[in-house]
């Protein structure tokens, strides 16, 4: 759980080293509880009691990616 304890900064500054790293085309696996850190994800698998209770695909993924991404290059500016 890669933002378990993180704060709301930290948590966005994973968020975004997982966009980036998208973005370059890496396969990331994440395991959370955190409904906002799902919700970044382009597919979602659901657990439920030990087993894959449903699947979920992000229809906005590609535009959160490019706002992301977008924000990214922006604050590396500055």
């Amino acid at each position: 759980e890669p933002t378990g304890n993180l704060d709301e900064a930290n948590e966005n500054i994973v968020l975004d080293l997982f966009a980036q790293l998208h973005a370059e085309g890496t396969t990331l696996i994440v395991v959370t509880h955190d409904p906002e850190v799902a919700d970044a994800a382009q597919r979602t698998i659901v657990m439920e009691h030990g087993k894959v209770a449903r699947e979920v695909i992000n229809e906005h993924f590609d535009e959160q990616q490019k706002e992301w991404l977008a924000r990214l290059k922006t604050e590396n500016k500055r």
